[in-house]
């Protein structure tokens, strides 16, 4: 097998499929009036008052197809004449910026530039990073039968790009020469993926609200951002998992269920407490003690009854 650089039948050629821009008309346009007389006109009013008149008699109109020396092609005679922009699209001439999130897709022939057909042709395509290699194209099990003298194989691959940094489309073919000899050709084409947007996260607990409580875990989820480029590509962006403030808990809980809803002086009334367990194994027994209102504050409520209760291990 055979890979000296420069012996090779096969070469690839890669270009990216991304979105065109729009052309962009150089020639400077001039207002009609400008070709017949100058500035000076509005300083006589007898003249100036003649100035529409004198237009229309020279300036050729737009649909007027005795025009055949195309004179008026640099006048202006729309609103958006002035812009630039004749309405065609232009094809990207440099690779271009590829950036985070978006769909890298690129057009990829591979042409025979020898004077005899190649055969057995396993093409393969693949992505790699700093992190780890993707796989995009592999005709290991349909090789391309040949490919003949000046002819080509055309394909194309698409990646969601995921990662920053300097990325390498690597193609590779191995294939049968001329003289029956197996090839091997590799084909390094590198690029870098920017980052379009720089996002930041900052968690605030507004006070008024009820914090929702996740059994377990603090985790409040991934931002995620989409969008489309002024010629609808489309773009996704995600962010790591975003963290709230830890919630700390206890095993148990204990509060307050049911109190009457008039309570009169000097007179009894029953409270309903309920002791929860919050854990996933058993606990107890539970000592249960009720007290009355410190010693240095008046004594507003008497607990009248047992002030201390024993409770049976809760599940």
């Amino acid at each position: 097998m055979n890979s000296t650089p420069g012996s090779h039948s096969l070469a690839f050629r890669v270009m990216r499929l991304c979105r065109p821009s729009f052309h962009v008309d150089h020639p400077l346009r001039v207002d009609p009036a400008d070709l017949l007389v100058g500035e000076d006109i509005f300083d006589d009013p007898v003249a100036a008052s003649e100035l529409p008149r004198l237009i229309d008699s020279h300036v050729v109109k737009p649909n007027d197809a005795s025009d055949l020396s195309y004179r008026s092609r640099f006048l202006l005679r729309d609103p958006s004449d002035p812009m630039g922009l004749s309405g065609l699209l232009v094809l990207p001439q440099a690779f271009g910026a590829i950036y985070l999130g978006e769909t890298f897709c690129s057009y990829i022939s591979i042409n025979n530039s020898s004077n005899f057909e190649v055969k057995d042709v396993i093409i393969k395509a693949e992505i790699q990073t700093e992190r780890q290699k993707i796989l995009l194209l592999d005709t290991s099990k349909s090789p391309v039968e040949s490919i003949r003298a000046g002819g080509r194989y055309d394909f194309i691959v698409e990646h969601d790009v995921k990662e920053l940094g300097a990325h390498t489309l690597v193609c590779t073919a191995l294939y049968n020469d001329g003289d029956g000899e197996r090839k091997y050709l590799p084909q390094f084409f590198k690029f870098m993926v920017a980052n379009p947007l720089s996002v930041r996260t900052k968690v605030r607990v507004v006070k008024d609200s009820a914090q929702t409580i996740v059994e377990g875990s603090n985790i409040l989820g991934k931002l995620q951002i989409t969008w489309r480029t002024n010629l609808g590509e489309p773009g996704r962006l995600q962010t790591q998992q975003i963290l709230g403030t830890p919630i700390t808990r206890s095993d148990v809980d204990l509060h307050v269920v049911e109190v009457p809803s008039v309570i009169n002086l000097e007179k009894s009334f029953l409270l309903h407490l309920k002791l929860a367990n919050k854990t996933e194994r058993e606990l107890g027994p539970f000592e249960v003690s009720l007290s009355q209102n410190g010693l240095h504050e008046e004594k507003a409520v008497v607990i009248n009854g047992l002030q201390t209760m024993i409770f049976v291990d809760l599940d």
